[in-house]
């Protein structure tokens, strides 16, 4: 069996992925609905310019070549229990580099980085969809390359070092930070609570879930929001080449296309998470009218106002 199913079996109960021991209008609906998550998924589109990467503010420490301890730290932070892209190669694989190997992915890590090119092989993503609990609607999975899975990590180390030293994301942004998580956010809340008692006031929280929030993120608009923070220009160049565009091979039982996309966060990309974080950041910022805000807080895909 191919092994890119091992970690979708583990997470897909019996009637799932292999779709045993179903009904055919069941496997009908979940075909429908799986033809619907890939017209979310890839919608029509049409990609604007490339924009210009240059930042008279970019930082260049972050455009840096990469030293050999940060390889190793990427390498060691790979999860061997990750299923591989479509070449094959997983972080079992790759945890078994040899330290000669090791120098030469380093050094093809730097040409690629310092050069601004990017491997066309690695715009490649496989997509499986599972069935939800549910059994109506379907999540989609996206398998990279787990050698650009760990040049993500290297960037994406060195990314939030950067960001946490210079104090670049909101006090309250919680999500996917080190030492931060949604205990802070209740804590957070719970003494607004407490204090609103004390005070005979009232508090009121304006809960925000964001649909397709990575789905629907566009490459320009985030490049912009990074060039502000001081992000430099290889990095800039990097980040747009990840996620200005992806080929995505769609698989569901017998669905099997190929469609390209030119906007959106991979789902499991290692990236995904902090470039996200920055391309809401400015909502920590509210509104003039809106009054009067205690705070703003910010998860992952969600926002929460807590007003009082």
């Amino acid at each position: 069996m191919d092994q890119r199913f091992s970690f979708l079996l583990k997470n897909t109960k019996e009637g799932g992925i292999l779709q045993v021991q179903q009904t055919s209008t069941q496997k009908n609906y979940l075909i429908k609905n799986v033809n619907i998550a890939i017209e979310q998924l890839c919608p029509a589109w049409v990609p604007l310019a490339k924009p210009d990467f240059y930042n008279e503010i970019g930082d260049p420490f972050l455009d840096q070549p990469f030293l050999l301890e940060e390889l190793e730290v990427a390498i060691d932070k790979g999860n061997t229990n990750s299923s591989p892209g479509i070449d094959g190669i997983d972080y079992q694989i790759i945890k078994r580099f040899p330290e000669k190997l090791r120098k030469l992915l380093l050094a093809l890590y730097n040409e690629i980085f310092l050069t601004g090119t990017f491997p066309n092989e690695w715009r490649e993503h496989l997509v499986y969809f599972i069935p939800k609990s549910d059994g109506k609607k379907v999540r989609p999975i996206s398998l990279a390359f787990c050698l650009l899975k760990t040049l993500e990590r290297m960037l994406n180390l060195r990314l939030c070092s950067w960001l946490e030293h210079h104090q670049k994301l909101p006090n309250r942004q919680f999500g996917f930070r080190r030492g931060k998580s949604c205990l802070d956010n209740l804590t957070l809340l719970n003494a607004e609570i407490l204090n609103a008692f004390d005070e005979n006031a009232v508090v009121a929280v304006l809960s925000i879930d964001i649909k397709g929030a990575y789905d629907n993120v566009l490459p320009e608009i985030l490049i912009q929001k990074l060039k502000e923070e001081g992000v430099p220009e290889l990095f800039l160049n990097f980040v747009y080449n990840l996620v200005s565009l992806r080929i995505l091979t769609l698989k569901y039982g017998d669905v099997d296309e190929k469609r390209a996309i030119f906007k959106g966060l991979a789902q499991e990309g290692v990236l995904s998470s902090i470039l996200y974080a920055l391309y809401i950041a400015k909502l920590e910022f509210i509104p003039q009218g809106i009054y009067p805000v205690i705070t703003s807080v910010n998860l992952a895909n969600s926002q929460m106002m807590i007003l009082s």
